[in-house]
């Protein structure tokens, strides 16, 4: 699931990161993130080496970018 994620992080696109159409609602948004969010979360990977430690915090924070920019366009 990470790569797949990784590969639309490459893509640059928060609709992408989300993986929600540019159509979607402020709910499916809240919904994407929410699942990203408690998947991909740092303190689920605390005892993780440290390369997976960093590679899930740059993967987390591009999920957070993505979700604000795309709530703050959808309200």
């Amino acid at each position: 699931e990470i790569d797949n994620l990784k590969a639309r992080i490459r893509l640059n696109h928060p609709n992408a990161i989300l993986d929600v159409p540019a159509s979607a609602s402020l709910e499916e948004i809240n919904f994407a993130y929410l699942r990203l969010a408690d998947r991909f979360h740092p303190d689920k990977y605390v005892t993780a080496p440290i390369e997976i430690r960093q590679e899930i915090d740059e993967v987390f924070r591009r999920v957070v970018q993505s979700f604000e920019y795309l709530h703050q366009r959808a309200i």
